[in-house]
């Protein structure tokens, strides 16, 4: 990571360094409001999987490789019984992670499931037939979906509803 940026130097600023789950972050902390933008969630430093190898959640050498079942059970299991995994999943939904990675307890294809379930396309009169039809360039977006996919994480069935096994 480069120099901290010159907006943030000055008298009662300090350099440090803050491990979430997923990155170690640097970052210039003053007094100044756009520090803030720098610092990690509190659920960060309460996750269980904060400090331990990222691999576990990304595969080997973060690789594009899809992960085998086995490293999707392992990652699983610091997941479950994370205390924090509610808030893990939402912020991967409403950022739209929906590549790599387990968060939260679930695969990518398993969150990108999810968004579409929870933000279906709006129907919309087909040109030719006039018959109601999903919007064909509807977007699926984390940010619509979430409250219904936290709504299904709370009440248990999301896994039954995304995880394909």
């Amino acid at each position: 990571m480069g120099q901290p940026a010159s907006l943030l130097s000055g008298p009662g600023s300090r350099d440090i360094i803050r491990r979430s789950p997923r990155f170690a972050v640097k970052a210039r902390i003053s007094s100044t409001p756009l520090a803030s933008l720098f610092t990690a969630p509190r659920w960060h430093r309460l996750a269980n999987c904060n400090g331990s190898d990222q691999q576990l959640f990304y595969g080997p050498d973060n690789s594009v490789l899809p992960m085998t079942r086995r490293q999707i059970a392992a990652a699983r299991a610091v997941c479950h019984a994370c205390p924090v995994a509610r808030d893990c999943l939402a912020e991967a939904i409403e950022d739209g992670e929906t590549e790599f990675g387990i968060w939260g307890g679930y695969t990518a294809p398993e969150r990108l499931r999810a968004i579409a379930r929870y933000d279906p396309a709006p129907l919309v009169r087909h040109a030719l037939h006039g018959q109601l039809v999903p919007d064909p360039e509807h977007v699926p977006s984390g940010r619509n979906a979430v409250a219904g996919v936290l709504r299904a994480f709370d009440e248990g069935r999301l896994a039954a509803e995304v995880i394909r096994l």
